[in-house]
């Protein structure tokens, strides 16, 4: 902005005490020559303040001695008093040099903004006194700055209302289920009592079900002695007996056209020791030390059977047997079949009962209601599923439910159900991080803090939330744009460039408020960037086009302003009083461009 700078020229003393004192009349008069200049000018709001800069430069030899020269700062509005600010006060013994050198004093004042102090200036008085200020005159009382510039009142709250995953899939899943049949030494017979022991009924009832089954596979092993190593097709054999058992049980229970849909396959393991050094280590037979030996004695020998006849030669080479040989002639069958689900349209229409109270809400999982509430484009009906779901008491419905009740607030047609249905999405987020925090419920209990206007509270939890994990990554952007929008209304630019910056363009006004908080920056160049990307990203952004066309005033560019700010009320009508008002298109308010642009 610009910089006014005041040279005192107005002489009229009303109002001045009539006192004697040539000195004092002697430095009013020279104060004709001061220079004060206050930065910026007009003043700027940002964050709750307006801060400005005073330097005061004044003439040489003004001062006198044993005599004072204040100058009295005060800034006034509508209110009577105004406000006050401490004096600047300038005297000959704290500038010995001042008859060859100028005077001066740098003082930063700020205050409190409220909404009635936008038109308003900035008043300087100049008061020469004696050293006990009992006499005194003073100068006309200047005005050096006109108005606060409010542009920062302008940022968009930045963020994602954050649900949590229902956690149903909704997808084909495949569920394995496991048989193990073991074999005598030396056969691939499938012994009458594996198949009427626990394995055996096991696959019996798990083919009679009739299950959707995608693929069998099954493995077939050996034992590395005698008979077991010299019958190199032993492993197949045996899984091959266990795929043939399979095949009759499927006839049996007249599978028909279903057999024709399920994949087999058989796999033989020969000569391989990882089955049984699994089995030895997983041993409490057996000594750390024996252990060590035997696996060493798997290594003795080129081919695995002088490997085999290392093992045998161990002294304790019975237990071996005994212990760990009989569980490597198997069988391992896995089954994949298709886990039972409810389609996409049984699933809504049992929802469907529940919203209309003919049913009860554990007709479905928590899962699918969840689920059920995600698929329904009605806002009310996922309010219904998803308080029917708060009857399980997870933290996600209850983190939904006051999702809900705050996308319906920012629908709202009125302030008071506005702040009536964040009242209700607070107390179900409250509720969801009572049972379990979570970055979403933490995001949204900072975004009903933030509408509230209580910033710091909503900087503690979006705080919160981004310490904790969240699988869905626009959950971080949102909380990123959340803390961003704060920085902005606290006047944290760097801060709120850095955070704004990390949530992506996804999150609503979040590219809007990186330009903004560009332009209280005074980066131009990147305030003209974001805020043109805001306005491509919602081409019904007014505040866009209104920012852009302050862009263009800052930088003197008429094309960049006018063209801007046309498009801006063009969009809303209420910004052409606004921009009328606004002190930060002071220099063209004459012009005929800018009354063109607000036509």
């Amino acid at each position: 902005m610009n910089l006014l700078k005041i040279r005192y020229t107005a002489l009229p003393l009303a109002g001045l005490v009539a006192l004697s004192g040539c000195s004092m009349n002697q430095m009013v008069k020279a104060a004709k020559d001061q220079e004060l200049t206050v930065t910026p000018s007009p003043l700027e709001l940002h964050g709750d303040s307006v801060k400005f800069k005073l330097d005061a430069v004044l003439p040489t030899k003004m001062l006198k001695k044993n005599r004072l020269y204040t100058l009295r700062t005060s800034y006034k509005y509508s209110a009577p008093q105004g406000e006050e600010f401490e004096t600047v006060e300038f005297s000959d013994t704290e500038f010995p040099n001042q008859k060859v050198e100028n005077p001066s004093q740098s003082s930063s004042f700020s205050f409190y903004y409220t909404d009635d102090m936008q038109n308003g200036e900035v008043v300087i008085k100049g008061v020469a006194s004696n050293l006990e200020k009992t006499k005194f005159k003073e100068t006309a009382e200047l005005s050096v700055a006109k108005g606060v510039i409010i542009t920062s009142r302008m940022v968009q709250d930045a963020y994602n209302i954050a649900y949590a995953d229902h956690g149903y899939d909704n997808r084909e899943e495949l569920v394995p289920t496991h048989v193990e049949f073991l074999f005598e030494k030396g056969s691939a017979n499938l012994r009458s009592s594996e198949i009427k022991g626990g394995e055996g009924k096991k696959l019996d009832a798990f083919i009679a079900s009739k299950n959707k089954t995608r693929t069998v596979t099954i493995m077939g092993s050996h034992s590395p002695e005698g008979l077991e190593r010299i019958n190199e097709k032993l492993s197949e054999q045996r899984a091959k007996v266990v795929e043939d058992f399979y095949r009759k049980k499927m006839r049996q229970y007249d599978y028909r056209g279903l057999a024709d849909s399920i994949k087999f396959e058989t796999k033989a393991i020969i000569f391989n020791w990882d089955g049984f050094k699994e089995a030895l280590n997983a041993s409490d037979q057996f000594t750390a030390e024996e252990k060590q030996q035997a696996i060493q004695a798997t290594s003795q020998g080129a081919t695995f059977e002088e490997q085999a006849k290392s093992v045998e030669q161990l002294p304790f080479y019975s237990r071996l047997e005994s212990e760990i040989y009989p569980g490597l002639r198997y069988s391992k069958t896995e089954i994949l079949s298709v886990k039972p689900k409810k389609t996409d349209a049984e699933i809504s229409i049992l929802a469907k009962g529940i919203i209309d109270g003919k049913s009860n809400y554990d007709t479905l999982s928590f899962e699918e209601l969840m689920f059920a509430a995600e698929m329904t484009p009605l806002a009310d009906e996922k309010e219904k599923l998803y308080m029917a779901a708060t009857k399980y008491d997870m933290w996600q419905a209850y983190n939904n439910l006051g999702a809900i009740y705050l996308e319906k607030a920012q629908k709202a047609g009125n302030e008071s159900d506005k702040n009536a249905l964040v009242g209700k999405a607070l107390d179900q987020f409250k509720l969801a991080n009572s049972k379990e925090e979570s970055a979403e419920a933490l995001n949204n209990e900072a975004i009903c803090l933030l509408i509230k206007g209580e910033r710091d509270a909503a900087m503690e939890k979006f705080n919160a939330a981004s310490s904790k994990p969240s699988s869905n990554p626009e959950v971080k952007k949102g909380i990123q744009a959340g803390l961003g929008t704060i920085y902005v209304k606290r006047g944290e630019y760097p801060q709120a460039i850095s955070n704004l910056g990390s949530a992506g363009t996804e999150v609503q006004n979040a590219v809007l408020d990186l330009g903004l908080a560009h332009l209280l920056s005074k980066d131009y160049p990147k305030a003209e960037q974001a805020l043109s990307s805001a306005s491509y990203i919602n081409e019904q952004d007014a505040t866009a086009y209104y920012l852009l066309a302050v862009v263009g005033a800052r930088t003197n560019n008429l094309e960049l302003m006018t063209k801007n700010l046309a498009q801006a009320v063009k969009l809303d009508r209420s910004l052409a009083e606004k921009a009328v008002n606004d002190l930060e298109f002071a220099n063209f308010q004459e012009s005929e461009e800018f009354k063109n642009a607000l036509k």
